[in-house]
């Protein structure tokens, strides 16, 4: 397992960015109002569909398990916040991953949909991860049907493998993404 993140936290002493796109700022989550919006977000069809399973979590729980997340070196989560509104519309990760043998894992849960919210938020992260904290590959998982699937593709991601999930076992495909191909397909955007 790669313990790119955690060797990130360390030599920045857990210290979050803010990083600001042109629809979106990821940063670090401490108001209420997200986890409010969260325990919402958790009872969507969609985000049920696209987490597998429906996570009957209360808020107070919900709280709890981002304070893990924050503390955890191999993790680093952010909100998604609208530029227009101020509001959460998300969260993303970049963790270690058992996994994956190399690079970390990528996943995100976007609340408000059908904004383009997700495109740039993922992008913001992949572009940190490779520029900022030196990763050479990032990872997912993601089902197959989900259509965020294609999504990962437009951005750059390849299938790697597919699988079942061993919890309910629909089918999967794991994605990479290298710093090599991310430099390629934004070579013109900088």
């Amino acid at each position: 397992m790669a313990k790119d993140i955690a060797q990130y936290h360390k030599k920045n002493k857990k210290i979050f960015p803010v990083l600001i796109g042109e629809k979106v700022t990821l940063k670090t989550i401490v108001e209420d109002e997200f986890y409010e919006k969260y325990y919402q977000w958790l009872r969507h069809i969609e985000v049920i569909d696209g987490i597998g399973e429906e996570e009957n979590m209360s808020v107070e729980e919900i709280i709890q398990m981002h304070n893990e997340w924050r503390e955890d070196p191999s993790n680093l989560t952010l909100g998604i916040y609208d530029n227009e509104t101020g509001k959460p519309v998300g969260d993303i990760n970049l963790m270690d991953s058992e996994d994956f043998e190399k690079g970390p894992e990528i996943a995100i849960m976007i609340g408000e949909r059908g904004k383009g919210f997700g495109k740039e938020a993922l992008k913001l992260m992949i572009d940190y991860a490779f520029n900022s904290i030196k990763v050479s590959q990032i990872n997912l998982d993601v089902y197959k049907d989900n259509p965020a699937a294609n999504l990962y593709q437009k951005i750059g991601f390849k299938i790697n493998g597919e699988r079942k999930d061993p919890e309910n076992g629909r089918d999967e495909y794991k994605m990479i993404l290298t710093k090599k191909e991310w430099k390629e397909i934004n070579k013109d955007k900088k």
